[in-house]
């Protein structure tokens, strides 16, 4: 019992005790068969008996001195599993705490046993307490089944660790769910960055109790870099495969805290990249419309000005309808410019809004659309976003969904514009279909926004999306 998760300097102590009363009640036990004949013990006076001096004051007196020895060690052994008990602490002292009982309760019952064979007490009442204490002795094994099972269901609460520590906070929730596991108000958990390590924990160190009376537990990762470190009780032992446990659990949960760490940085550098790439792709559309605006098409018209001119002044009337039918083509090509233009960046977008540009938009196909959207004015970013969004809606609608009627509504809320663009075609539509609903996706999530499709066979799509506006 006194070897069951004792540390080595109890150890040392139990063993010379043991030890020591081994030896006397050995020597004990021999000098009174030595001084003795077989029946002052209660047996035949035939049985062969080492009877060399029988002496019956001499036996009496041997027999004392081995009453109050077993009674001096029973009360020395209640009193060592209750200081070990006082000492321990957390986890510790709740496994200690059925041996200790037990201990208690078998020293207890040893010391009425022999003081009532001290005072030469009955046989009958020396039978009674033989069978009470056969049956406390009974709590021995059933305490260290309570203690291992105890322990069992620690490890199993040391496994829920795992699931607990989640999210960014590890450090700091880990301190807590370490209290809880190993039963230590006062355990804390101190993190570093990777690469960097505490003047008090090297690497590679075996943990033990610190300058100030705590115990240091490194937490390191399977490349030796060193993730936190652990200040407990110092009545926990490093040794303690439960404190072990708990150790290779928080370096488990540390290390998948940064690669999450890792893995999130990255993801969100992809993001602002992706972003990055879709305003530089904004400004270059705006950049490309303002100069077939300003430049091309301006010129174009100035053509078609001075073939107007020409065509007034000439005289011929043959010349006259080859310059007319010049001016026609000429009026043609800067028609597709322009909506070349529009379509890179529509001009009204930037003058009149969302609202106005969705509505001239939407008065140049021949079926209806219902617009409801609001006045506001937003970023660049959003409402080209958005333009293009229901831009690309209604002409998915028009030329796959075949759509007798579209609605176009939107609304802004708590930092986002939310839209929505249903039809009443032959719905089924995908995004993996290539008809334009992934460049919707890719350019809505590439600012930061969701995009959602809704699209059963036969009665319509629905496409909404969310668009950061803050």
């Amino acid at each position: 019992m006194f070897r069951y998760q004792n540390s080595p300097s109890e150890r040392r102590f139990a063993d010379r005790l043991f030890t020591s009363m081994i030896c006397l009640f050995l020597v004990g036990q021999v000098f009174c068969a030595v001084v003795s004949r077989p029946q002052w013990s209660n047996f035949p006076a035939s049985a062969w008996w080492p009877a060399l001096f029988p002496d019956r004051g001499l036996f009496d007196a041997g027999l004392l001195v081995l009453d109050c020895a077993g009674i001096g060690f029973a009360v020395a052994y209640m009193l060592l599993w209750i200081a070990r008990w006082k000492r321990s602490r957390g986890i510790s002292r709740a496994l200690v705490l059925p041996i200790a009982v037990a201990a208690s309760v078998t020293g207890a019952a040893t010391i009425v046993e022999l003081i009532a064979d001290t005072l030469s007490a009955g046989p009958h009442v020396l039978d009674s307490i033989y069978t009470v204490e056969a049956y406390l002795d009974i709590g021995v094994p059933a305490a260290f089944v309570v203690s291992v099972l105890r322990r069992r269901f620690t490890r199993a609460r040391i496994a829920d660790l795992l699931l607990r520590l989640h999210g960014p906070e590890r450090v700091s929730s880990m301190t807590g769910a370490l209290r809880d596991v190993l039963e230590d108000p006062t355990l804390e958990v101190a993190g570093w960055p990777p690469g960097s390590r505490p003047a008090d924990a090297e690497t590679g160190v075996a943990a033990g109790p610190a300058q100030s009376g705590r115990l240091i537990l490194p937490v390191t990762a399977k490349s030796g870099e060193q993730l936190a470190v652990i200040l407990a009780d110092p009545s926990l032992s490093a040794s303690d495969d439960l404190v072990r446990a708990a150790v290779a659990a928080s370096s488990f949960a540390l290390e998948n805290a940064q690669l999450e760490a890792a893995l999130a940085d990255q993801l969100q550098e992809v993001r602002e990249s992706r972003l990055r790439i879709i305003l530089a792709g904004i400004a270059e559309r705006r950049r490309l419309e303002r100069d077939l605006h300003d430049g091309i098409q301006q010129g174009l018209q100035g053509l078609q000005i001075m073939l107007a001119a020409a065509e007034a002044d000439a005289a011929d009337p043959k010349a006259s309808g080859f310059i007319r039918r010049i001016g026609s083509e000429l009026a043609a090509v800067i028609e597709e410019l322009r909506d070349l233009a529009h379509g890179l960046h529509p001009g009204a977008l930037s003058q009149v809004g969302l609202e106005q540009a969705v509505r001239t938009m939407a008065g140049r196909y021949t079926i209806p659309i219902d617009v409801d959207l609001p006045p506001d004015r937003f970023e660049d970013d959003a409402e080209l976003t958005a333009y293009y969004v229901i831009a690309e809606s209604i002409t998915n609608a028009i030329r796959h969904g075949r759509a007798r009627r579209i609605a176009v509504s939107g609304q802004k809320s708590g930092g986002w514009l939310r839209i929505t663009v249903g039809d009443d075609g032959q719905g089924g539509a995908s995004a993996d279909a290539g008809t334009g609903i992934r460049g919707i996706f890719d350019r809505v999530r590439g600012i930061g926004g969701e995009a959602a499709l809704h699209s059963p066979p036969g009665h319509g799509t629905e496409i909404r999306v969310e668009i950061p506006c803050a």
